[in-house]
């Protein structure tokens, strides 16, 4: 069975981005730091069908890792909604979210003992997937020992003794601005999002 190579994938479709050596580089939205790589999920969720394919790739590969189905697939807003909606359907399961990163509940009926499995875009810190763990787990649900992701730029294996499942792993250099590499040597910085079509052109 041939491996489908989903960096080259969501590089042609402009989903990511890594530095290239030369010309600038990219800023984070959420924490202003600096990086050499970055997946833009506003380029994922306007392709539905892309979305479809990454969704029965990573469903395909957690499924078999699983021993049962989730009652919920659960995640946080805005970037992990595609995927999460598309893993839910797969899964025949419920779909849930926390309310935002800054309000970290959730106002669905996610009863105590339901199992919820996590996704995410992509997983760097952990920081957001922290949140949804700890909303799920104030509710009473069993948060499953996967978290499903299409990049995991972590460096680890496992997030909160939970395994990391992923379309792709990537090594990432992430700045602080006053002691981004890229911007010693010169490279500009860009906010990524705002312009992304120079970035990955």
């Amino acid at each position: 069975m041939t491996m489908i190579d989903w960096h080259k994938i969501l590089l042609e479709h402009k989903v990511t981005w890594t530095y290239p050596g030369y010309g600038p580089h990219a800023i984070f939205s959420l924490n202003n730091n600096h990086s050499d790589f970055y997946i833009n999920s506003d380029y994922l969720a306007h392709n539905q069908s892309l979305i479809r394919e990454i969704s029965r790739s990573l469903f395909n590969i957690v499924n078999k890792k699983m021993t049962i189905n989730p009652d919920w697939v659960l995640t946080y807003p805005p970037f992990g909604l595609h995927i999460g909606l598309c893993l839910a359907e797969l899964f025949n399961c419920k779909f849930g979210y926390i309310q935002s990163v800054q309000k970290p509940e959730i106002h669905l009926d996610l009863k105590v003992d339901e199992t919820a499995l996590l996704c995410a875009d992509d997983i760097i810190s952990g920081t957001s997937i922290k949140k949804v763990i700890n909303a799920a787990s104030n509710k009473g649900a069993k948060v499953l020992d996967t978290i499903a992701v299409i990049a995991n730029l972590s460096g680890k294996q496992t997030f909160t003794d939970r395994l990391i499942i992923s379309l792709i792993e990537q090594e990432v250099n992430i700045w602080e601005p006053a002691d981004c590499l890229l911007c010693a040597s010169g490279s500009p910085a860009l906010p990524a999002r705002e312009n992304w079509l120079q970035l990955a052109r």
